[in-house]
């Protein structure tokens, strides 16, 4: 759709069945109505998400959010989530933490794994420094951090390395791209490049 090579679902249908993938893939893995259902969903999804917008005789148009996700890779569920949370921030001033805590409650910056060690998982308190730094830079009212702050304890596993995976983008951000393997989190330097690439 963003490529303009499709305007509508029967155009989808068409360009997408014959695709390399569409052909050597899709027409030997499932039924013609499997497909058929699947891209319906999908056309849903992006309906919904506010990444197509739907018009007369069955037309479907991109939308800006729709755009930005093509040409960056960011994944449907995410860019909506994120063109969201982004029309309700308009009129504040927004933090880079802000935006990886965003980001990174999406489950495909789950599949972005950062290790945990052992000794981390038990002594490490990432939740608290992510706390600390946005106290410092005046957003900890701000709703995406409340469950943090409102939950005391050691966070599960998957939240812990999540506070992690912020910090490291954070500095990552801070520092830029090439100094990323000079980061003062244990560990890093080849992590906060992959990470940094795979969130764009």
């Amino acid at each position: 759709m963003a490529s303009g090579l499709a305007t509508s679902r029967a155009d989808l249908d068409e360009m997408l069945l014959s695709s390399f993938t569409g052909t050597v893939h899709w027409a030997q893995k499932m039924s013609r109505d499997e497909f058929g259902e699947a891209l319906t969903k999908a056309v849903s999804i992006g309906l919904a998400g506010g990444l197509l917008r739907g018009l007369a005789e069955g037309r479907l148009e991109v939308t800006d959010v729709g755009r930005v996700c093509a040409a960056k890779g960011v994944g449907v569920a995410t860019g909506a989530a994120l063109a969201s949370w982004a029309g309700g921030a308009k009129a504040t001033t927004v933090e880079d933490l802000e935006v990886l805590a965003v980001a990174g409650a999406r489950p495909r910056a789950m599949t972005c794994h950062v290790g945990l060690t052992k000794q981390e998982r038990n002594r490490a308190d990432y939740r608290g420094s992510l706390l600390a730094r946005v106290a410092a830079a005046g957003v900890s009212s701000r709703p995406v951090f409340g469950r943090d702050r409102q939950r005391p304890g050691q966070p599960r596993v998957r939240r812990h390395q999540g506070h992690k995976k912020i910090l490291l983008l954070a500095d990552w951000i801070a520092e830029g791209p090439d100094q990323g393997s000079r980061n003062h989190l244990p560990r890093v330097g080849r992590a906060v490049r992959r990470i940094g690439e795979e969130y764009g």
